[in-house]
């Protein structure tokens, strides 16, 4: 991380995206978290806006799949079709373009460091094996933004949001994760947070138990078998077989990516296949729906 000139939690996502074969999304998603937001939000307009923001984010409850979604929708649209794209979705052209070549001095970077091979013939669209799993994207973005955690407890109108550092918190009104009773899972993670009334939560994605489990922090045994982290504040109950098979990927994972620093011209395409392989087979264990988005992935299961 320290041979990345860019924040450490952007520089962790973009070396686990390389490591988990997402790299290309997880690209665009740094690159607009190094940069800022592309979405404009009129004043005389705020509610199309929002839609148009919430339509890109779909199902995914995520701020940041939204913001992923919106780049390739413009990259797509083609020089002709770009600016009624921007026009349409309430999108800042100039932004996109400055996320689009941040993108590149990202690979750069990756290249320099030996994460990204120098004679591969599209370094942009490489480790991209599983780039279309929305699932695995968002547990290696939880990766670089921990400890940002958020607890959620679904409610009857709108859930209730709790983090270890300022007890009860908001979202932002603009994030696609307002005014939302009901989550799939219990965990966000967060890249910003801005106080004003109260403590608003900017950016989210939700994210399944064990995408906290395997890219989360340190990991300790409670009472009763639980696994926790961050001193208690998150706890699992799991049996000990499920237990060990996490700290066992978790150590793989650790290992892989030492291996590549110390040895850069290590293929990690090759020798991490089957751990990210099994990762990925967990993951979809616990959110089926969402790994299916990727037909890459969803035959990759079927072996």
């Amino acid at each position: 991380l320290a041979a990345l000139p860019v924040d450490p939690r952007v520089g962790k996502m973009l070396l686990l995206g390389a490591v988990m074969q997402c790299l290309p999304p997880v690209l665009t998603i740094a690159a607009g978290l190094a940069h800022r937001d592309p979405f404009v939000l009129p004043i005389d307009k705020k509610q199309a806006a929002d839609q148009a923001r919430r339509a890109l984010a779909g199902e995914s409850f995520s701020d940041h799949i939204a913001l992923l979604n919106a780049y390739d929708g413009w990259a797509n649209a083609g020089r002709n079709g770009q600016k009624e794209y921007c026009w349409r979705n309430y999108l800042s052209s100039q932004t996109l373009q400055m996320m689009h070549d941040m993108r590149k001095q990202f690979v750069d970077l990756l290249q320099t460091i030996g994460f990204v091979d120098k004679d591969v013939r599209d370094p942009l669209n490489s480790h991209g094996k599983f780039a279309h799993n929305k699932v695995l994207v968002k547990a290696v973005l939880g990766a670089g933004m921990f400890p940002n955690l958020v607890t959620v407890r679904n409610g009857k109108r709108e859930a209730k949001w709790h983090t270890l550092q300022d007890g009860k918190v908001k979202p932002h009104p603009s994030s696609v994760n307002s005014f939302v009773g009901a989550f799939p899972f219990r965990w966000l993670v967060y890249n910003q947070k801005v106080k004003s009334s109260d403590i608003f939560i900017r950016d989210s994605s939700c994210i399944s138990d064990y995408a906290l489990l395997l890219f989360g922090g340190a990991l300790a045994r409670g009472e009763g078998g639980t696994l926790t982290m961050l001193d208690g504040y998150a706890s699992f109950a799991a049996p000990q077989e499920v237990g060990q098979l996490v700290v066992g990927l978790r150590t793989q994972l650790d290992a892989l990516l030492r291996r590549k620093i110390d040895k850069p011209n290590t293929d990690i395409d090759e020798s991490g296949a089957a751990l990210v392989n099994a990762v990925v087979r967990l993951l979809a264990s616990e959110d089926p729906a969402g790994a299916a988005e990727d037909s890459r992935a969803a035959r990759c299961l079927q072996k």
